[in-house]
């Protein structure tokens, strides 16, 4: 679990608000814009994930100092989980937001059901620690994205044109949809 909590943690950082402002912005926006707010919001969210990703690389030897240098060096190599919730994330708010309901929930189901596989391979091993564990979880989302990326593909900006015009209306919409979010979890 310690492998997994801080990439999670960070990821959820970067990812929160935006995937809902994209959502919101490509259900409301005329056809032609709908491309720029998708594409600009997740360079957004890519440009934040590099430095919050740094950040974490260099921070969680200090947080785990204690822990055997095999599960530092996992949870730091579990940082690619990052772009990976940024990808699905935004994927599945721009399959939403177009009213694909079902390809959205075939998606969800289908995620859901690709977990057995590597629950399986667990139960194959005998000898499993964290770090295998960690591992075929990451290969498991990465799998998780490219069925995610193959299935809306058609679904995806026809152009992927970024305006800088639109950079503080995604972000003035997602920090009160991010703040709300850690206020109810509190």
């Amino acid at each position: 679990a310690i492998i997994i909590l801080y990439a999670t943690l960070l990821a959820g950082i970067v990812t929160s608000g935006l995937p809902a402002t994209i959502m919101y912005y490509v259900a409301n926006k005329a056809t032609a814009e709908v491309d720029s707010y998708f594409t600009t919001g997740i360079v957004i969210a890519f440009l934040i994930s590099i430095p919050i990703t740094i950040l974490g690389f260099y921070l969680i030897p200090y947080f785990l100092a204690t822990q055997n240098p095999r599960i530092v060096s996992m949870a730091q190599l579990y940082l690619w989980f990052i772009p990976l919730a940024i990808c699905a994330s935004f994927l599945l708010a721009n399959i939403q937001a177009k009213m694909e309901i079902r390809l959205w929930n075939f998606i969800r189901i289908v995620s859901a059901l690709l977990w057995i596989f590597p629950l399986s391979i667990l139960f194959i091993f005998d000898d499993v620690d964290a770090n295998f564990v960690a591992k075929i979880y990451l290969l498991s989302l990465i799998s998780q994205v490219v069925f995610i990326v193959l299935l809306t593909r058609n679904k995806m900006p026809k152009s992927y044109k970024i305006q800088s015009n639109l950079v503080m209306p995604i972000i003035k919409y997602s920090l009160p949809t991010t703040l709300s979010s850690y206020i109810q979890q509190s």
